[in-house]
């Protein structure tokens, strides 16, 4: 999101604290926020929205207002359909799925660890999925086609770089019929046109082509490269 003082322009960083004042939506209080300039500089400090929200960026500003840039999306973000796939919430019942799904080894042959999850790591996984839900009121979908589970996918916030992270992880059983594409077009618009987001990131490794093929498909182009976890990673984008 592109924010602007004294002529400057910054993108927000993070909220770092709670949003002050009142009126529609909070657009007349103040908030604590970490700005990144151009250059990299941080700058901490209460920012007026009237004074840095360009008109374009309404949407946003009112979601940061309402709750403290944890973007929270419209109420049907929970469920969804595509033509084959229903979505919904990450729930406690998935954990045996789940440990199921990270147990398989050609899931994580791409890692440079290759080493499948244990239990205790997949429940720790769809635990997080879970309160990324709770916190910024949306994330990663658990996956249905006719009633099965497939897998998960969704946009995330990322930590380390600019952009909602999109990343999904399908059955292998699954694999091959289109689902990824499918559920990657719907996170995409879901980013795009729910959340309000204008750039959508996918994390690849170079030994996960068929990743990198989905993106593609999808309409994201390679950016760079980057370390993630120790290991070069590409990074692909899409812009709104």
């Amino acid at each position: 999101m592109a924010l602007y003082k004294h002529g400057q322009a910054w993108t927000l960083h993070r909220c770092v604290g709670p949003v002050s004042g009142h009126g529609h939506a909070g657009l007349n209080g103040t908030v604590s926020v970490l700005f990144r300039a151009r250059s990299g500089q941080l700058l901490c400090q209460d920012i007026p929205y009237s004074a840095i929200v360009k008109p374009e960026c309404e949407q946003q500003a009112r979601m940061i207002a309402v709750t403290g840039f944890e973007m929270r999306a419209t109420s049907n973000a929970a469920t969804r359909k595509t033509a084959r796939l229903s979505l919904r919430l990450p729930e406690a019942q998935d954990i045996n799925f789940t440990a199921d799904l990270f147990s398989r080894k050609e899931l994580v042959a791409h890692r440079p660890d290759p080493h499948p999850d244990a239990p205790e790591e997949s429940a720790a996984r769809l635990a997080r999925d879970m309160a990324h839900w709770k916190d910024h009121g949306f994330g990663r979908w658990t996956a249905l086609a006719d009633g099965n589970l497939v897998g998960f996918g969704g946009v995330t916030v990322s930590k380390e770089f600019d952009g909602l992270n999109l990343s999904y992880h399908l059955h292998p059983d699954y694999w091959g019929h289109g689902f990824a594409t499918e559920l990657v077009t719907e996170a995409v618009r879901f980013a795009f046109e729910d959340v309000g987001i204008r750039r959508v990131i996918g994390l690849v490794r170079p030994a996960n082509p068929a990743a990198r093929r989905v993106l593609e498909r999808c309409g994201f182009s390679f950016e760079r490269e980057v370390m993630l976890h120790g290991a070069p990673t590409n990074l692909y984008v899409r812009e709104r």
